[in-house]
């Protein structure tokens, strides 16, 4: 396989557009939903293009998204980038922009999910999970961005002498 000479704001940015594309198939969901409130009815052959439509975004999104998102973190493991060359891209997904962007997604989808009851078309559901998808999306891309920890020597994996006592099979009570 053919490793990527993509950048990593190249990566991030696809990464992110598969996520969008993902969101926007329970928006295409929400909207074949709508159509079926409202008299078209399940059998409607537009149903099944919105269906398929939400299918194809769902899969292709969550694709590219994913591939993105290795190709960026084997990228970041194997040092195939500076620090230089990652730090426009862990400032805006690893700092207080994307913590700001999660905290915001999380609090649109709680309220949407809990106003989905009382809303008279009851497809205000889509909004939470637009959120759940785009908020998955941030998270996985800060994942992908954490630096490999130091490698460091495991001595405890080193061979060593067997355990040995001149006090097996005696009692530790002193009588």
């Amino acid at each position: 396989m053919k490793r990527s000479k993509a950048k990593p704001a190249q990566l991030a940015g696809l990464s992110v557009l598969g996520s969008v594309m993902m969101s926007v198939a329970f928006v295409v969901l929400g909207l074949a939903g709508h159509h079926g409130n409202h008299g078209v009815g399940l059998l409607h052959r537009g149903l099944g293009n919105y269906l398929i439509a939400s299918l194809m975004l769902l899969c292709g999104g969550a694709f590219l998204s994913i591939w993105e998102q290795q190709e960026l973190s084997n990228g970041v493991q194997s040092a195939r980038w500076t620090d230089a060359e990652l730090s426009f891209v862990r400032e805006i997904f690893g700092g207080w922009v994307n913590n700001i962007a999660l905290f915001i997604l999380m609090g649109m989808g709680m309220m949407a999910l809990l106003m989905d009851r009382s809303h008279q078309h009851r497809n205000v559901s889509m909004v939470f999970w637009v959120c759940f998808v785009l908020g998955n999306g941030l998270m996985s891309l800060k994942r992908a961005l954490v630096a490999p920890p130091p490698s460091q020597p495991q001595t405890w994996l080193q061979p060593s002498a067997p355990i040995h006592s001149e006090h097996w099979g005696e009692s530790s009570q002193g009588v």
